[in-house]
């Protein structure tokens, strides 16, 4: 029998470089995986709508498979066929064999990618970019073995069977790669789930806050009287809007005195949404239509929070039955389930989302109390809020993590709202805190520092007063992470307000006023400057009202009065008047 000649190189060298091309996609997809579960303002970079998004995909149930993302299988599964491949490449001996385990490997990997992109289009309702490109490699892959085994002058068969015949005389091989493939959901961090940890404890909790409906009837939960205001528009079909309606929720019990969450539907499902031209999200529009019943009721938190958890599991024949659970009339929901009134209001809250530009969800909007007022920075940056052309100016120098700064700071902002036309209030940093403050006691206040370039980081993207009135009300219970996610909630960008919070600018931003501080000798918070002159603890009232006294004109001096033309003209009576006598200059006397 002739040798066989080895076979052509070029199959072999783009075998190599697909399975590299594999494990790079593969890694930068577990990457996504990561960021889009664990980081709310996460886009990544093939998520351009949400027809086409990566983070969607990620973010789905059918991103993950036996404890372990889909993208960790084709990792390991791409490493698998590699080290098949190099072996088979340079030991000639051992390469048909070889060659018919790359057949079944590859072969079910090409299985494997189809029946992802049949998930991908029918039930998650969106496509990665990044997901196709191995789909593409995959079935490329399967041909190109099936070249090699053709070079072998071997049948199909004859390969599978002969990589058969390698296995079972190998078995230490096959018992390392099962313990490995068993090993990895085992190993493997299940972040994904975080959210589903913290659910049943922020809902029992959170369902206990004040909560009711606003005077246009849309659902709230938090603060009577809030000095911030988050509207959110949600879909319940949609995997981050559970996590971050419960990460705020979670964020809610510690500002519960100061933010209020009103809830609007947004519902990415075309038996709704004019704006969604094929199928996505298909039950969203009714479980939006079951949470406005459940709010008739009075238990809107309550179904939201079950849509959230059970959403993707329920139909419309269950809902009925499932809302006895959370104490709602069954006959009345599935009445109202149907109701014109349902449907009227998703609409209008679909109208006013498309008025917003709302393009995704969730998306978010804060307003603060004193939206309204003017506000500003002056040219050297610092935030002001109050009159336009202020008759007196307020310079406050604060620490957020002083609580009679954030009494005499309500105060103020009371006074600002009573002269909003001669007032204005200038914002002032003096944290005491040594990581920043060189002059600060080192038991003083440790966050400050943080806190004072978080305020100054949001007035970088316009949203200083809802910070700030946010860090005022809340620091107790902040940290690093909180602060991020509260930065996110307002609607800032993260990534920025996290770059600027670590930035140079933003410390020497701080210092300026710092050694401002100490020119004034200002030693302790809050501390006010006032027409030249500083006040420590607190502005006296009558030294404030002082200022606001408007100012004082001279008034014209009264004309004299004038005669009246109609009285009589009386004659002038000349009355001699007895004089003594002098001598005069004429009578001298005579000398004799």
């Amino acid at each position: 029998m002739a040798k066989k000649t080895l076979p052509s190189n070029a199959p072999w060298v783009l075998l190599l470089l697909l399975l590299l091309v594999g494990i790079g996609l593969s890694v930068d997809l577990t990457y996504i995986h990561v960021k889009a579960n664990l980081d709310p303002s996460h886009k990544s970079f093939c998520s351009p709508n949400a027809r086409i998004n990566c983070d969607s995909v990620a973010r789905s149930a059918y991103s993950r498979l036996a404890g372990a993302p889909v993208s960790v299988w084709g990792l390991w599964g791409y490493l698998l066929i590699l080290i098949a491949a190099w072996i088979g490449r340079l030991r000639e001996a051992r390469t048909p064999a070889l060659l018919g385990l790359l057949l079944g490997l590859t072969g079910f990997s090409t299985l494997a990618s189809a029946w992802m992109a049949y998930l991908s289009l029918a039930h998650v309702g969106a496509l990665c970019l990044l997901c196709l490109a191995t789909y593409v490699i995959n079935p490329v892959l399967f041909v190109l073995v099936w070249v090699l085994v053709k070079q072998q002058e071997q049948t199909t068969k004859e390969a599978i069977a002969a990589g058969l015949d390698w296995a079972t005389s190998h078995l230490q091989y096959v018992v390392l790669v099962a313990f490995v493939t068993v090993l990895i959901p085992l190993a493997y961090p299940k972040y994904w789930e975080r959210s589903s940890v913290i659910l049943p404890a922020r809902t029992s909790s959170t369902l206990q806050l004040p909560n009711g409906l606003d005077a246009q009837g849309h659902p709230w939960i938090g603060s009577t009287f809030p000095a911030l205001t988050i509207t959110a528009f949600s879909d319940y079909e949609c995997p981050f809007c559970q996590r971050s309606n419960f990460r705020l929720r979670e964020l809610l019990v510690d500002a519960a005195d100061s933010v209020r969450v009103i809830h609007r539907h947004y519902p990415l499902d075309h038996h709704c949404n004019p704006s969604i031209r094929e199928p996505f999200h298909t039950k969203a529009c009714l479980f939006a239509y079951a949470a406005y019943c459940a709010g008739k009721q009075g238990q809107f938190w309550a179904l939201s929070d079950l849509l959230y958890i059970s959403g993707p599991r329920l139909d419309k024949e269950q809902l009925p039955e499932k809302v006895k659970g959370i104490g709602l009339h069954p006959n009345d929901f599935a009445a109202c389930l149907d109701s014109e009134q349902a449907k009227s209001y998703v609409q209008q809250d679909i109208l006013d989302a498309t008025k917003k530009m709302v393009q995704g969800t969730p998306t978010f909007f804060v307003k603060s109390r004193d939206h309204a007022l003017p506000q500003g920075f002056t040219t050297e940056g610092y935030a002001w809020i109050g009159a336009e052309q202020p008759r007196v100016t307020i310079e406050e120098f604060s620490d957020y993590t002083c609580p009679s700064c954030q009494r005499e700071h309500q105060a103020l902002r009371e006074k600002v709202r009573q002269h909003k036309n001669t007032l204005r209030l200038v914002r002032r940093h003096s944290p005491l805190d040594p990581s920043c403050n060189p002059s600060a006691d080192k038991s003083s206040h440790p966050m400050a520092c943080l806190l004072a370039k978080a305020s100054h980081c949001a007035g970088k993207q316009k949203l200083f007063w809802p910070m700030s009135d946010l860090l005022h009300d809340t620091y107790k219970s902040l940290d690093r992470e909180k602060l991020l996610d509260w930065a996110f909630y307002l609607g800032l960008d993260r990534k920025t307000f996290a770059e600027c919070l670590e930035s140079k600018d933003s410390d020497a931003f701080l210092q300026q006023d710092i050694e401002v501080g100490k020119r004034l000798k200002i030693r302790a918070t809050p501390a006010f400057l006032l027409n030249g002159k500083s006040y420590t603890g607190s502005l006296p009232s009558d030294a404030l009202q002082s200022a606001l006294l408007p100012p004082t004109t001279p008034r014209p001096l009264a004309p004299l009065p004038r005669t009246p033309a109609s009285l009589p003209v009386l004659p002038l009576q000349r009355t001699p008047v007895s004089l003594p006598s002098t001598p005069s200059a004429t009578s001298r006397p005579q000398h004799r």
